[in-house]
């Protein structure tokens, strides 16, 4: 059962979602296979998402207006010119049909617990527009760990996204954003700057 205080429950929501992926992630757990105790993080915080994802927050939209749609853009457009700068004379490497659906569907779960749960529940605590898109920012960059590069990325990308969220609440152009610079990042930056698009320990494997 949650606590019964709004902002211990609240606290609680967000350590029930993000510890499993940041204990996975940074303790280098991602990998090939898992122990008994990964896999109780990963179902008990499933569970517990799909239970407490229904809170009191503010009304969300799927599309919004034209101006939910800026800084996504501006984060499609800040990727394909790291891409043409970062470019280097290797191949492009497009993924195939399968791998880029598959992803645009790992960016949405991705963009609905930063915003929902972490997002809107730091702001639910009375944290500050910019407080609340550093944290969960840096959050998200964590779970890249401990590919740095990538990190990197995800940080500048999670700033934009989060904010974006907290001003116009519309998921899916941060939805589409992500999936566009996951799939330009990871197509066509040259490896010797993003050695690899893996986390965990699948990154020294990469």
């Amino acid at each position: 059962w949650p606590p019964r205080p709004t902002k211990w429950r609240i606290a609680a929501q967000i350590a029930a979602t993000w510890l499993m992926p940041l204990w996975l992630s940074v303790g280098l757990r991602l990998g090939t296979s898992c122990s008994w105790i990964d896999h109780d993080f990963i179902a008990t915080g499933s569970i517990y998402l799909s239970l407490r994802l229904i809170d009191r927050a503010p009304r969300w939209h799927w599309i919004g207006g034209p101006a939910a749609w800026a800084i996504p853009a501006t984060s499609v457009a800040l990727a394909i010119v790291l891409a043409l700068v970062l470019h280097g004379r290797s191949e492009v490497i497009y993924p195939d049909a399968v791998t880029a659906l598959r992803y645009v569907g790992w960016a949405a779960i991705q963009q609905l617990i930063l915003s929902r749960v972490v997002a809107d529940r730091l702001t639910a605590l009375d944290w500050s527009v910019p407080g609340v898109s550093l944290s969960a920012a840096t959050a998200f960059a964590l779970l890249h760990a401990p590919n740095q590069s990538l990190m990197l990325l995800t940080l500048v990308g999670g700033l934009l996204w989060t904010w974006n969220w907290q001003r116009h609440r519309a998921l899916l152009p941060n939805v589409v954003a992500h999936a566009l610079c996951g799939l330009i990042a990871s197509a066509a930056i040259d490896r010797s700057w993003l050695w690899s698009a893996e986390v965990g320990s699948r990154f020294f494997a990469g």
